[in-house]
């Protein structure tokens, strides 16, 4: 999320498409974990998960089971709080 997203998007994309360049010929397909980075530019990911501000500085991560939200973290280390809860 960012508060700029027509400077910063693109940006974002580039980048995680020069990561996984270097990242996928460096392990086996069978390696890879079960993970999805969604490009939520119109902000209805970040809406729907009950982000309410959204900010350069925004952190939020939430585990997502069966279609629903099972647990959601706020702040730095938003990622290990949320997989730590389930």
């Amino acid at each position: 999320m960012t508060g700029d997203p027509d400077e910063l998007a693109n940006l974002a994309r580039l980048v995680l498409a020069e990561l996984l360049t270097c990242l996928r010929p460096a392990f086996p397909e069978s390696a890879w974990p079960h993970l999805r980075l969604v490009h939520d530019r119109d902000l209805s990911l970040a809406t729907a998960a009950g982000v309410d501000v959204v900010s350069d500085s925004t952190e939020t991560a939430v585990v997502i089971r069966d279609g629903r939200i099972v647990a959601r973290a706020d702040g730095f280390g938003a990622c290990h709080a949320a997989a730590s809860v389930t």
